[in-house]
Parts: structure tokens; sequence; C-alpha cells
């Protein structure tokens, strides 16, 4: 048998596997990581979605390939979706024989094309590894409708963080990718409500008469609430009675203007039990709403479409870069047709010679309809040549296995692990028009586990559970080249050190990063957490100081370039810009990738003070000239951001991470309360709170918001970088109460007092 490598170790005595298991239990309901029985349904009673209980190893190379090409998956599905001809070929057989996909298509062929109409699509593809093609992932399925579990993925990655503290094993939390599973789909859905631009409409979920996964569609829903838009629930029933369309066609549900609708039920027969529903879907599909999918989207994604897209010509005549055809092909089994012909007669005759080869797949969604093995040749013969073609024939991908605890609600607690297999899904996002896509990008993942024996990873359908990938470590040569650039790195630092050795020419942002990284280079620790950034302040000829800022990535200089801004009082923001672009100029055409080059640069920037003195004057008009045309562009805004509390390291991650990836400077006091004060450019600045204010807070909102114009915006900022402070006696502990006077030190330190009356109300 061919298992993945075990990367996690769990206790081998039983009482404190249980005590592990009950903890991840607990962890996962308490942090909504839930759903409703499906069996004695109760609205009132929340069980914790079953999951696996460490992340399964899974093939890094392979899962950043697939998420690379999820875009041009998007790509390919929308221009699919909209070509009538396409499908109308495709699915003349299918229509024939089943009754859903016909009842589907006669809806979508009744519908008269408005021009420029937006659609939304929130795309799932689903792959496994295969284990005779070294581990490559090939496509299982992609989805177009209902695409679900997205949410709680994204909590499940904290349930396994938690589980691998608790094993003293939180340093392997780094191979868990970042799930954005969550923000993507809510983001797309904002987005497709801001393109629909009317701002008193709301987002409609279509939902079903009884819905067990909840938690997942409430932390969507209360995801797009946090924008400040409204969502409300209906079935298809009801809207059959509520939903009416005005005179222009917009979409009205109980007197509200509907821009936008999700559709998490419609996909299957059992969702239409009467002609009421169908005719609310096709009034729905009708209304000028941005549809989520529209119901050629849904169409796209049947077995059939999937099939014929497995020709190679097919695809060619969607995607009209090559290396995007073979890329998609890569990812593509064995699909056959059983239409009949003598390719489908001979299709059939390889399945009854070999039906373990096999799968047989039928038009329908939701898990658990699939046919393996010896049921195939059952089936086939049973089939009439007509019948045979509301199927497709696939290739079935035999999928490497690990080792690990499946938690199910209720179930016997085992000492002993099971054989297990996943199956990875790719979430995309993707808006446009026919003729032009608006938005188009990747939106999360999910990792979805069954037991080896079972044929189905369906978790709504009770067959799979919730998992987490743990990405195998990357080559042992990118490791050695990191500690090579590392220690060049200190090396670099002490030559510095020792030139730039008077008060003030050199400040090491954050001391204790040395010795981490030593540690690192010496195989004392695996990891590190953060990368050096230092600043070495220069003295002009007029006596002004220039700051030349640095950040040296791990992979620096071998193979990542540094990165390096210019500051002083002299400088507005468009030069300081453009000082920026000659350094990195300067970087990309002198500069030896072989060995440190920062001294270089730090030489270089003193050498041209007087050139940076000439560009100012002689830009200045211009320079005026830009700020009176993009005054709004360069408006300078600090936001002051008050939480209930911030505790979760990764959210402590990730707000420092956006802070630099948005240039903002400002600071963070993690624990209860929370505290954030970004300052930036205005777009910058809204950016980040557009982004944080998405994700999970038990409380959070904007105390203040203060603005300066652009040829202030050197003294209105108050901060010259973004970092954590506890302000606590302890700096390694948030859970201790914030020392207030050490805060309103810092406050005073840096200009902003007042703001303690907006944070504290004195």
């Amino acid at each position: 048998m061919d298992y993945f490598k075990e990367y996690i170790t769990l206790p081998k005595d039983e009482k404190t596997l249980y005590e592990i298991i009950t903890k991840a239990k607990d962890y996962a309901l308490m942090h909504g990581a839930g759903i409703r029985p499906s069996t004695n349904f109760n609205p009132d009673v929340l069980q914790f979605v079953p999951f696996v209980l460490t992340p399964s190893p899974f093939p890094r190379t392979e899962f950043e390939k697939v998420v690379a090409l999820q875009t041009t998956l998007n790509e390919l599905m929308h221009a699919v979706a909209h070509d009538t001809e396409f499908l109308s070929q495709v699915l003349a057989s299918t229509i024939k024989v089943d009754e859903f996909t016909a009842k589907l298509f006669n809806c979508y062929k009744t519908m008269k094309p408005k021009e420029n109409a937006l659609s939304l699509t929130l795309i799932r593809s689903d792959y496994l590894p295969h284990k005779y093609d070294g581990n490559s992932l090939k496509q299982v399925e992609i989805n177009t409708i209902a695409s679900s579990f997205g949410a709680l993925a994204t909590l499940l990655r904290d349930v396994h963080c938690y589980v691998l503290g608790e094993l003293d094993e939180y340093e392997k939390v780094k191979q868990l990718p970042e799930n954005s599973a969550l923000n993507g789909l809510c983001d797309g859905m904002i987005r497709a409500w801001e393109m629909y631009d009317a701002k008193n409409a709301v987002i409609l979920f279509v939902v079903e008469d009884v819905t067990n996964n909840i938690c997942d569609q409430r932390f969507i829903e209360y995801g797009i609430r946090r924008a400040g838009i409204k969502v409300i629930r209906k079935t298809l029933t009801e809207l059959n009675i509520e939903a009416v369309l005005s005179k222009n066609d917009e979409l009205m549900v109980d007197g509200e203007l509907v821009s936008v609708v999700y559709f998490r039920a419609g996909y299957d027969a059992v969702h239409y039990p009467s002609n009421c529903e169908w005719n609310a879907r096709c009034r729905i599909e009708r209304s000028t709403a941005i549809k989520c999918p529209t119901i050629n989207y849904h169409l796209s994604g049947t077995k059939k479409v999937q099939q014929e897209l497995a020709k190679v010509e097919n695809l060619r005549r969607f995607l009209k870069d090559e290396a995007k055809v073979q890329a998609v092909k890569s990812v593509f089994t064995g699909l056959y047709s059983l239409d009949k012909n003598d390719d489908a007669e001979k299709a059939v005759e390889m399945a009854l010679a070999n039906p373990d080869r096999f799968v047989l797949k039928p038009q329908r969604e939701g898990g658990g309809h699939n046919i393996y093995g010896s049921d195939i040749p059952n089936t086939l013969k049973k089939l009439t040549d007509e019948e045979r073609s509301a199927y497709i024939l696939m290739d079935r991908i035999m999928p490497p296995m690990s080792k690990g605890f499946i938690i199910r609600p209720g179930q016997q607690f085992t000492s002993e692990p099971s054989d297990l297999v996943s199956e990875l899904g790719i979430f995309g996002v993707i808006i446009g028009t026919k003729d032009k896509i608006l938005y188009n990008t990747h939106g999360g993942h999910i990792l979805r586990t069954k037991l080896a024996e079972s044929n189905e990873t369906g978790v709504n359908a009770g067959l799979g559970v919730l998992d987490t990938p743990y990405l195998e470590q990357k080559m042992t040569d990118t490791e050695s080249q990191r500690k090579t650039c590392l220690e060049l790195q200190l090396g670099e630092i002490d030559l510095l050190s020792s030139i730039y050795c008077n008060p003030g020419e050199l400040k090491i942002l954050d001391y204790s990063t040395i010795p981490e990284i030593s540690d690192y280079v010496k195989g004392k620790s695996t990891s590190i957490s953060s990368n050096l950034e230092f600043i070495v302040t220069l003295t002009s000829d007029d006596n002004q100081k220039i700051e030349i800022r640095v950040e040296l990535p791990n992979l620096y200089p071998l193979v990542e370039t540094p990165g390096i801004s210019i500051k002083s009082p002299k400088y507005n923001r468009v030069q300081e810009s453009a000082i920026k672009s000659l350094v990195q100029e300067f970087i990309e055409e002198e500069c030896d990738k072989n060995d440190t080059f920062i001294f270089q640069i730090v030489s270089w920037v003193q050498e041209n003070l007087s050139r940076f003195d000439e560009l100012s004057t002689g830009s200045e008009a211009n320079v005026k000239k830009d700020k009176e045309k993009t005054h709004e562009e360069d408006e300078f805004e600090r936001i002051w951001i008050y939480s209930h509390h911030i505790k979760s390291k990764i959210k402590r991650r990730n707000i420092l991470q956006k802070a630099k990836d948005l240039d903002l400077t400002g600071f963070m006091r993690p624990g209860k309360p929370g505290i954030i004060c970004i300052e930036g450019l205005k777009q910058n600045t809204q950016d980040f709170w557009r982004i944080i204010r998405q994700w999970n807070w038990q409380k959070i909102q904007v105390r203040k918001i203060e603005s300066s114009v652009p040829e202030n915006s050197d003294k209105f900022q108050l901060f010259d970088s973004f970092r954590e402070f506890l302000f606590t006696t302890n700096e390694d502990e948030e859970e201790i109460p914030m020392d207030m006077s050490q805060f309103m030190k810092f406050l005073d330190a840096h200009n902003c007092t007042y703001i303690k009356e907006y944070l504290f109300g004195f």
C-alpha cells in the first residue's frame, strides 16, 4: 500500500489521546465549526462538524500548482457558460433522458439575453493525487453551484493550529497554508453588490427547506453584513410567492430590491418538488439581479460538459493561450462519452472488462450518486442506449493514503488510526459580462477526507469530513539556501555596525530578530518569525536627516531583493516614491546578487543626495500640479480601531503583514481590549479596514478617523513603522491587563494623548 509520510506524532497512551480529542471537539464547537444533526433534526441543536484530528499530508508542489491554475479554470468556465452553441450541442443527448438537466436547459433557452448582464460564480475545482502518476493532482470534478464548506474549512485551520499547540508541535503550523476561503467568498459577493450599484439593495440566499450546514452559510452572511449589506434567506417555495419582477425586471422580494442571488439550493431535483419552484428559479433568471450562478453557468458544471472539455480541441476553443490549454489538460484524467457511437461502445467494453479502473458518473450533485467497481457492469447492462447518455465514464484516480483519526459527534473512542484519503478543493471567484471578465481570483481551499474504503467525500452527505492540508516541507536545498542567505545577512549587519557606529546612525527595529536568525543558522531552531529590519540614517550637507529603511527577506541576497525606502523631512511622498524607483533601478543594474549589497546602496544614496535635491527642485511645479490633480488619491489618513480583543496569533500575524503590504505605519495592541492605529494614504487605510472588518470579531469598530492634505502629510505622520506593543510589564503575555501608564507615555511620546477620550471616554 502507498502512504504519505507522517509528520505529526500523536501520544501513545489512550488517556492523553482522549484528552486531545475532547479538547479539539470543544475548540471546534466553541469557535463555530458546527453543523446541525442530519438525523433527528432540531434547529436548536448544534454539533461540531466532523473532522480529522490532525492535518493530513499533501504534496506542496501540486497544491501550489492548482492554486495558480484556478484563475485559468475560472476563465475557461466563463467562456463555456457564455457559449450557447456549445452547451446546446454538448447537452443535446443528455436532456433527452435526464429530466432535471432538461428543465434547467429549457429555462435557459427561454431567457432573453440582457446586454452587458453581470454574472458572479463561486467555482470549486476538486482534485485527488494519483499515485500512479507521481501523486500529481487530477481533477475529480468542477462545481459551479452551491460549493459549500468554504467558511468552515477556514475555521478548521484554526482548530488544527490549536491541536498542534496541544501536541507541542506548534512550529509545524507553518506547513498549513493560509486559507482565505471565507473572506474570498464574501468578497466576491460584496464586489458584485457594489457593481450592481444600488445602495439599498439586499443579497438573497436561496436555501433549502431544512439547512443542516447552517454555520457555513451564516459565517458568509455575517461577513457580508459586516460590509453594511443586508442579507435575506428564502426557499424556492417561498420565492414563488414572494418574489416579483418590476417593470424593469428588477427582482423584488418582500418589497426589497435584490442585487445578488446566491444559490445554496437548487442544484438537485429534490429542491423542485413542484412547478412552483421551477417558476421561481426561472423568474430569478429573468431578473436583472446578479445570479451566483446564472443557469448557463449551472449547466456548464454538468458532468457531460466536463467530459467534453477533456478534449483538447474544445479547450482550444475557449483558451487561446496554448500554455493555458496544456496546463488545464495536465490535470484531466480520462473521460469518456457514453452517447451511442463507436467510441462509446469501446468505453463500455473497457468498463465491463475492468470495472475497478473506472467511475460511472450521473448528472447529479451533492455526493453519493457515483457508481464504482462491480456495480458498474450491473448498471450498464440495465441502461438502454439512450439512458446511457445521462452518464459519463471516468478513469478512476488512485490516491495514496494517510493515517489519522476521524472525529464524529457521538462516535465511540478508538486509539487506532484509520487509513484515510483526502480530496482537495480550490475555490475560484469570477465576475463579468459575456464579453469581459471584471474580476477573477483564487478564493481559498478546502480539504475533505474519507475512510480509504469509502468511495465518496461529500460532508453534507455524511461520507467525508473536513480537514486541513499539511504541505510537505520544501526541498532541503531551499533550506540550505535560506541558511546561507541568513548567514550573509548577519555578516552584513556586523559590517554596517562597524561603519555606522555613532549614536542614531544604525537602528535595528527588533533586536530579538538577530539571535533568532543566529539560532536558525546554527540549527538550534527550525523557524524564523520575522525578517531583519533596520534603518541607516545619513546627514545631508544642509544638515537634514535622510533615513534609509531596509527589510531583508529570508532569501536575500541570492534569491530575493531587499525592501528599500527613503524617508526625510525634506522630501514629500511623491519625491520619496521617485527616489525609491531610482534605488530599485540601481539594484537591478549595478548590484551583484551573489553577495550582500546594502552598504553599496547606502554609499550610492550618500553620493547622490545632491542629485535628489535637483530632482526635488526640478520637479516642484509638476509635483504641485500632480498633487492638485490627485489630491484625493494622495490624502493622508489615520484610523483608530477598537476591538473587544485581539488574541489569535494568526490574526495578529495577518494584521502585521497587511499593514506592511499597504505601506502603513502605526501600532497594534493585542490582548483585551485590542487597539489598532494605522496611518498612510487614504486608499490604503480604507483597504486595510475593509479587509480586516470581514474577519471574525466579537466586536470591532472605528473610534476616530483623522485626515490631512498631502502638503502636511509628513507633519501629520506620528509613527515611522507598524509594530506590535503589549504595554504590560511582561511583553510576552497578552493576557496581562494593559498598564495604562505605559500606554499614556507611549501616546505622549507620539503626540496623540488626545485619543484616550475616543478610546476610553476620558
